[in-house]
């Protein structure tokens, strides 16, 4: 235990108190109990001491006479109950802050009645819904208010923790931004508009309610400049597009294209993506019989429609499927995410060695655009 040295303001009462506490294996050697007690002054309390004069000390209890009189207006720095009721929680002052300010200001109070306490620290919380909650409570013990304070304070730290956390996200977001690449759909840098995917899906929602001749020019001038939103098929298209062979395509209104990439899109570098798509190219497609209404058609496949010199490839089935007045391309047949990902902290916990991490160049797109880069692969 140790004991801080009295320099003349406080209660003297107190200090000796303390002090007696500290010597307690002492405290029938009145002459070990004399020369110690000096050592605990400091300021003007030692300044007193050295002008006592020599033999006027007989007996500690004498001494601490001596000493608590002449001390005794110090007192008044010593702040009682009434002190608490000043000390209020701030606007922006966490609950944890508050409690700590405000049990340090009663631990200097002597004999502090809890009821008085509990009263005190209930009244300095800042007005808003938890105070509501103390209120409704009707809490009648310093015990029962911890308990709803500890359970508060960890909200208010998750709450930070969770800003901390978006804060450090964004910061790495702006690190990575690709200042050369600008949408004008959302105004900001990192993806161009063409890559939009948030822009994309509102057109096609525009498309599908027939509302996007109002953003777009009139049908007459589409008309003029060929009607290009409407695609054309010829025989020369139709030999070149290995998807219809000799079926008969119709006109359709709209295409919608849907793009996807990843690792099983073919690869990290366009040359094998390239090279998957070729092979991926050379599957037929299954034509229903005739008899067949169109509408209760199935698309099947087997296993003479793979003709690929990849006997491992793993690349989703995409084909193309006519919905309507729509042609939608590129339709993926699989379930699940094209995005195979592992967080580096699970793969700690795994026990894997970094030596097994390939660097990859590769990065992973949100819905609405947001490009975070990929540190390596496995």
């Amino acid at each position: 235990m140790t004991l801080t040295p009295y320099r003349g303001i406080g209660d003297p009462k107190v200090h000796i108190i303390k002090f007696e506490s500290m010597m307690f294996l002492n405290s029938d050697s009145d002459p070990i109990l004399c020369r110690s007690f000096p050592t605990f002054l400091d300021g003007t309390a030692l300044l007193w001491f050295s002008n006592l004069p020599a033999g006027s000390i007989s007996s500690f209890d004498e001494f601490a006479k001596l000493f608590i009189n002449h001390f005794s207006a110090s007192k008044i720095y010593v702040r009682d109950s009434d002190y608490l009721s000043t000390i209020k929680q701030g606007q922006h002052e966490s609950l944890k802050d508050y409690m700590t300010r405000f049990t340090i200001a009663a631990m200097k109070i002597p004999d502090l009645n809890p009821e008085v306490q509990l009263h005190a620290i209930k009244s300095g919380l800042w007005p808003g819904k938890f105070q509501e909650v103390i209120a409704v409570a009707k809490l009648k013990t310093l015990e029962e208010f911890r308990e709803k304070v500890t359970g508060q304070i960890e909200v208010e730290e998750l709450r930070e923790a969770r800003k901390v956390e978006r804060s450090a996200r964004t910061y790495q977001d702006q690190k990575y931004v690709d200042e050369s690449k600008h949408c004008a759909f959302h105004q900001k840098f990192g993806h161009i508009t063409d890559e939009c995917v948030v822009a994309k899906d509102l057109l096609e929602r525009l498309a599908r309610q027939n509302l996007l001749d109002k953003y777009v020019t009139s049908r007459g001038q589409k008309e003029a400049a060929g009607d290009l939103d409407k695609p054309r098929y010829n025989s020369e298209s139709k030999d070149k597009d290995p998807w219809h062979g000799h079926v008969e395509v119709p006109t359709f209104k709209r295409v919608i294209n849907h793009i996807s990439g990843g690792f099983v899109g073919g690869g990290a570098t366009s040359t094998t993506r390239k090279r998957s798509y070729r092979a991926m190219m050379t599957m037929n497609r299954f034509h229903p019989s005739s008899s067949t209404p169109f509408s209760a058609s199935q698309i099947t496949f087997s296993a003479s429609d793979l003709r690929t010199s990849y006997p491992n490839m793993d690349d989703p089935v995409v084909i193309s499927v006519d919905i309507g007045e729509l042609t939608v391309k590129k339709v993926l047949l699989v379930s699940g995410s094209s995005a195979d990902v592992l967080f580096y902290s699970t793969f700690k916990k795994m026990q894997l060695s970094d030596k097994s991490l390939q660097p990859s160049p590769r990065e992973l797109v949100g819905f609405s655009g947001e490009r975070v880069p990929v540190s390596s692969y496995v």
